[in-house]
């Protein structure tokens, strides 16, 4: 199973100092995860921003019942922001599983 030490990050293409990784997770969903200053991650403090897409990175997809390492649902009508590393690996897992929607 893929977690967060398997993502590579490099620049944004389109905004600076911003690190991004983006990463198939299966038939449906793909995950992009961004730290910097224009995202809803913070270099200081080691957290990051998720966003889900489908497979093709043409969509945003929100509302998903995702949840943290620990089981908590996560806010996701939207970005999900400011999530340390332990909570990309654990919606990475879940993406890879599939989910119950």
């Amino acid at each position: 199973m893929f977690n967060f030490s398997h993502l590579r990050f490099a620049e944004h293409p389109r905004y600076d100092f911003v690190q991004l990784a983006q990463m198939s997770m299966s038939d449906k969903y793909g995950i992009s995860v961004a730290q910097g200053e224009q995202t809803f991650g913070n270099v200081k403090n080691n957290t990051y921003e998720v966003a889900i897409f489908d497979r093709n990175f043409t969509k945003i997809i929100y509302n998903l019942p995702l949840k943290d390492e620990k089981g908590i649902p996560l806010k996701t009508s939207g970005v999900i922001s400011y999530v340390s590393v332990d909570t990309v690996s654990a919606i990475m897992y879940q993406l890879q599983e599939g989910l119950d929607e």
